[in-house]
């Protein structure tokens, strides 16, 4: 412990922990402060624009301290902004053709696996939610002809021991 000036109160590490903190929170909003200019003439949107782009790296509470915003309005501010945010949507439709690709992975394999095992195409057709058989075959043409070519190998060793 350390005593202070006027001796009535000790100083422990909590207090400066504390301090500490306070210090790199005054610390954060001189630094959101710079990136918005001119903060009185700027408007509300302008401001939570700005916000937004530091919302990585700032705690909520700081930012919305630094430019003079209740919380409120930041947390309605990105909610209904996501959906106009082109980034947002970038990001979004990246997440969509992730899905589709490990969806659509998931049919090949099991439409192959199915093939290799030698269910026939109607029942992978059903089981793949394809209306028509043609649409399965269709699609997975190339592992058909894989499939024939492994029954044509069967066929020539049933054929050849045979002979």
């Amino acid at each position: 412990p350390i005593e202070s000036r006027n001796r009535s109160h000790t100083v422990v590490p909590k207090d400066f922990d504390i301090l500490l903190r306070c210090c790199e929170k005054q610390e954060n909003i001189i630094t959101i402060l710079q990136f918005i200019p001119v903060i009185a003439s700027v408007t509300t949107q302008e401001k939570l624009a700005v916000l937004e782009l530091l919302y990585s790296q700032f705690g909520i509470q700081v930012l919305c301290e630094a430019a003079g915003i209740p919380k409120e309005g930041f947390y309605s501010y990105i909610k209904w902004n996501k959906w106009d945010n082109s980034a947002y949507a970038k990001h979004r439709e990246e997440l969509r053709e992730t899905i589709q690709e490990i969806f659509d992975g998931s049919h090949q394999r099991m439409a192959s696996m199915l093939y290799f095992n030698g269910v026939d195409s109607v029942s992978i057709s059903k089981r793949l939610g394809h209306a028509q058989v043609s649409t399965t075959a269709n699609i997975y043409a190339h592992v058909l002809e894989g499939a024939d070519q492994r029954n044509a190998d069967i066929l020539s060793e049933i054929f050849l021991k045979k002979a």
